[in-house]
């Protein structure tokens, strides 16, 4: 991923190793003009606090649905902006 720089990332936070927090901080640093949308299993103030720090755009409390997050993707990449060219497919 270094390589590439995506237009959106998605991020559950809690991941089983607790690198949650340390993946954000460096997509932070190395991909500042990626938009983040981060899922979270709680929504508390301590938690809102650190993703506004991390300047995450959007967050999702787990549960949630399908729905929420394809409006969570369309209001982060609306369908009439123009879209980056990449020289390869992402895998």
């Amino acid at each position: 991923m270094r390589e590439r720089q995506p237009e959106l990332m998605i991020l559950d936070i809690n991941l089983p190793d607790g690198l949650g927090w340390s993946v954000l901080d460096s997509m932070r640093v190395d991909r500042r003009d990626t938009k983040m949308a981060v899922i979270v299993a709680t929504s508390d103030r301590m938690t809102r606090s650190q993703l506004r720090e991390c300047q995450v755009e959007r967050h999702l409390t787990k549960p949630f649905d399908l729905g929420q997050m394809m409006a969570t993707v369309a209001e982060l990449l609306p369908m009439d902006r123009p879209c980056r060219q990449e020289t390869e497919p992402v895998r």
